[in-house]
């Protein structure tokens, strides 16, 4: 078992199926990082972001630090953006494309995504 998910949400409040989804991506990854969020858009909020965090932290606290619950990238922006991304988005849609629709390399590196030679499409995404 190795890496990292993100489960990102409100949590207002966390509820069973939040813990059960927790737990079962405990059972694939090595480390899951409850991304509490505010949602301005909610009429209210039960509980504020602290108070979830907490809230959080504590039903986790058996699983021994595997669970953390805040979302690191609002600390530490990575070029003003959230987290820093680890697949370029090209490559994801060239291997649909290249597997879907039978669409060259060429084509796809050439007129489709200009200057994305180093993209290279991803493989195995269709079934």
């Amino acid at each position: 078992m190795s890496g990292i998910a993100v489960y990102a949400g409100s949590f207002d409040p966390i509820t069973n199926g939040h813990v059960d989804l927790v737990r079962r991506s405990l059972q694939v990854f090595e480390r899951v990082i409850v991304a509490v969020a505010f949602n301005a858009n909610k009429d209210s909020a039960w509980f504020t972001p602290a108070e979830r965090v907490a809230m959080i932290a504590d039903t986790f606290r058996p699983e021994g630090g595997r669970v953390v619950a805040d979302w690191p990238g609002l600390k530490n922006l990575h070029e003003n953006r959230d987290l820093k991304p680890t697949t370029d988005l090209r490559a994801v849609l060239k291997g649909l494309l290249k597997d879907h629709l039978r669409i060259e390399d060429k084509a796809l590196a050439g007129d489709i995504f200009p200057d994305s030679a180093a993209a290279k499409p991803m493989a195995g995404l269709l079934a």
